[in-house]
């Protein structure tokens, strides 16, 4: 059974991966004619509209709490001097 899981994170993994050089080759491919701030809101929006949608769906509980809160701070601070 661990098998399964192993491969099925895999596979996940590998598929994330993927959405990812498509979503970052589209905002090159867009960025010439809309301003960037402009593609990353509507991106923000996309994501929140489609995480909300499944978690609505699904009945899921989920809760914005971490238990490393000071490594959660540095990424979200690299991530914004990053862009």
């Amino acid at each position: 059974m661990e098998a399964n899981n192993n491969t099925k994170g895999i596979l996940f993994i590998m598929i994330g991966m993927a959405f990812f050089s498509i979503q970052d080759s589209l905002i090159k491919y867009i960025f010439e004619e809309i301003a960037l701030f402009e593609l990353y809101l509507g991106r923000t929006i996309v994501q929140a509209t489609v995480l909300i949608s499944i978690f609505l769906i699904t009945k899921k509980k989920f809760t914005l709490k971490t238990h490393y809160p000071l490594l959660t701070l540095l990424r979200v601070i690299c991530f914004f001097l990053w862009f």
